[in-house]
């Protein structure tokens, strides 16, 4: 347990660029993860059109 301990205190010291470059990393995934939102929101629901066409059909 006092290893993990070490661990999460070490990596709460970096300081610098190598903690600016990982909120960086962290905000570019965000934007890639909602920018992929829309297409799977889109596919979703064209999915679900055609499940209503077939059963009208």
């Amino acid at each position: 347990m006092s290893s993990e301990w070490d661990v999460e205190r070490d990596l709460l010291r970096l300081d610098g660029p190598v903690r600016r470059l990982g909120g960086i990393r962290c905000e570019r995934q965000q934007a890639l993860e909602e920018e992929n939102t829309w297409p799977k929101r889109r596919r979703a629901d064209t999915m679900l059109d055609n499940a209503a066409l077939k059963d009208l059909l």
